[in-house]
């Protein structure tokens, strides 16, 4: 495109209407040395909130005199543009003549991602403002919310409350395990008190669970998995990936906790007896899963700035 554009002048917005989140960034006038006619060339910045995906722009050409060059100019760019993004320099608007030394560009509509369609007045826009660079401007606080965002996200992430959390679920699942290691090792290591209260943790204990050699192991395995998941829970502790991870662990503990009940039950030959086992299940997603939901939600607070 260069090579066959040669810029024949250059110029910045001489009007602004500041409640227009689209503005001129610059304009220039291009002789298109192929067919040696002049185009009009205009690059204009999102300034705005959200994305735009259309806008409709008036062109005033003005002479040396300060009198209309020629008929004034309208185009419609239908092009995205996200906050702070420039767009619109592919397009050419031809010219009729190289007899405009000023322009002065509107910007009359603009239709955002949302569909909301803005109309702005071109009486409205102001030209005695003092010009300033509002797309340098606007783009230095994107950086800084940018900035922002990001010391929000990593405090997010490294929360003290997240340790915490993961923390007691850890010491219980440890708790557990003790007592399930002491039970299996020494058949009057536990008394019926405390039989009690790992069996909430497993309701697939039964009394004749030591004869069985497949739920023995099932039984370990099904610890060792959720060791697994916690430590994976804490490893993300200070990074991005807590919330994919307590949320897997939220949802998959259970799941994963009701099959291998049920499975149990079968291998055991007692049956599945709804009212204990899903009983059971709720008061192990209430210890276990509750923490993860707490996590979860939390960091759902700053979903905005964990991208």
């Amino acid at each position: 495109m260069s090579e066959r554009y040669i810029r024949q002048i250059e110029f910045n917005s001489n009007v602004y209407l500041p409640d227009c989140p689209v503005v001129l960034e610059k304009g220039s006038v291009l002789l298109d040395s192929k067919t040696d006619t002049y185009v009009l060339q205009l690059k204009f910045a999102n300034i705005g909130e959200i994305g735009a995906s259309s806008i409709k722009v008036q062109v005033e050409a003005l002479d040396d005199a300060g009198n209309s060059a020629y008929q004034e100019i309208t185009a419609v760019y239908d092009e995205f543009s996200a906050s702070g993004n420039s767009f619109g320099m592919k397009k050419l608007l031809p010219l009729s003549s190289n007899n405009a030394v000023m322009f002065n560009v509107y910007v009359v509509n603009v239709v955002s991602v949302d569909g909301l369609s803005r109309s702005f007045s071109r009486e409205k826009y102001d030209t005695s403002v003092e010009m300033r660079d509002f797309v340098a401007e606007h783009r230095e606080k994107v950086e800084q919310k940018q900035e922002q965002n990001a010391k929000m996200a990593a405090l997010c992430w490294r929360s003290e409350s997240y340790k915490l959390l993961l923390g007691a679920v850890g010491a219980i699942l440890g708790l557990f395990t003790i007592l399930f290691v002491g039970a299996f090792i020494t058949d009057g290591f536990l008394p019926d008190s405390l039989w009690g209260i790992l069996r909430i943790m497993m309701p697939p204990l039964r009394f004749w669970w030591r004869g069985n050699i497949v739920v023995t192991i099932s039984n370990m395995l099904l610890f060792l998995f959720f060791w697994y998941m916690w430590i994976s829970a804490w490893m993300s502790i200070g990074t991005p990936e807590i919330q994919k991870r307590t949320f897997t662990l939220a949802i998959l503990s259970p799941v994963v906790y009701l099959v291998f009940d049920i499975v149990v039950a079968l291998l055991l030959g007692t049956g599945f007896v709804f009212v204990n086992d899903v009983g059971s299940t709720i008061v192990f997603f209430v210890i276990f899963a509750t923490p993860y939901l707490a996590v979860l939600f939390n960091v759902r607070k700053y979903s905005n700035y964990l991208g």
